[in-house]
């Protein structure tokens, strides 16, 4: 299993390496936009109004930088698994000395740590578009340092004895995060399976096709249980602020428990159809 997590890590090595360090430079160059922007630097009066829509622009608009290249990333976790398993590519990917589980396993493996990665340049590139971004601004841009002071304040007020709830909903919330993220990668492949299994042509498409309509439903679903839950929350005649707390931490609690319930499930019906309807040699 080593080797094939070797051989598929490889495999998009070389594409992320190259674009990687781009989405880090085009985020640090972005916040040195929006920083000259934001100031009043008299070396631009002439061409102010330019400055301010342009910083406006890319204030606005520069995540999806960081989302294309997520975007990008998820393309090619896709296409991997799909040669790998449902193309030409296959029937040699199931000649080799080692069971379909771990094969599933070992594509699920480099996709987590792709993403993983990925999620690491993006954290990265944001701290590198605030950090060019405070660099450039004058002392009379509008924001100020409001980057430095929101996590400073962030930061005591999360380990302050007063405020122990933000500590555990920052926890939750990381929980939270990561089982949706497993399972819905985990979901994603699961489609791109059910995809091939059922038709002869077109497959990553209709597995796509259902990933997307799945998808949908399950965050309509959640939302729509969020919103009841709020809505009864506030038409109740009387409640405690600290039970209102610990309502939220069961909300977020059982959010991470549905969405870790989805990815075991997801991945065991995934693991069900590769030993079932892929009859390779």
């Amino acid at each position: 299993m080593r080797k094939m997590l070797k051989h598929d890590l490889k495999a998009i090595w070389p594409v992320w390496r190259i674009v990687a360090p781009i989405v880090v430079v085009l985020a640090a160059l972005a916040g040195v936009v929006v920083g000259i922007g934001y100031s009043d630097y008299e070396i631009f009066d002439s061409v102010y109004w330019l400055f301010r829509i342009t910083a406006l622009l890319i204030d606005t608009y520069w995540y999806l930088i960081l989302s294309a290249f997520s975007m990008l990333v998820t393309v090619l976790i896709v296409v991997r698994y799909y040669k790998n398993f449902f193309t030409d590519e296959g029937y040699l990917t199931f000649t080799l000395p080692v069971s379909r589980t771990k094969l599933l396993n070992s594509k699920i493996l480099m996709a987590l740590i792709w993403i993983s990665a990925t999620l690491a340049v993006c954290i990265l590139a944001a701290l590198a578009y605030s950090f060019a971004y405070e660099l450039t601004l004058s002392s009379s841009g509008y924001m100020g340092d409001i980057f430095e002071d929101t996590i400073e304040d962030s930061v005591e007020s999360a380990f302050s004895s007063q405020d122990i709830h933000i500590l555990l909903f920052v926890l939750e919330v990381l929980y939270l995060a990561a089982a949706w993220l497993v399972s819905n990668l985990l979901l994603l492949l699961l489609c791109i399976t059910v995809g091939a299994v059922i038709v002869k042509r077109a497959k990553l498409v209709l597995g796509l096709g259902i990933y997307y309509g799945a998808n949908a439903v399950i965050v309509g679903i959640f939302y729509t249980g969020i919103i009841v839950g709020i809505i009864l929350i506030s038409s109740a005649p009387e409640i405690s602020e600290e039970a209102v707390m610990y309502m939220f931490h069961a909300v977020f609690l059982m959010g991470g428990a549905l969405f870790s319930a989805l990815g075991v499930g997801a991945y065991l019906l995934n693991k069900k159809l590769i030993n079932k309807h892929l009859n390779l040699p």
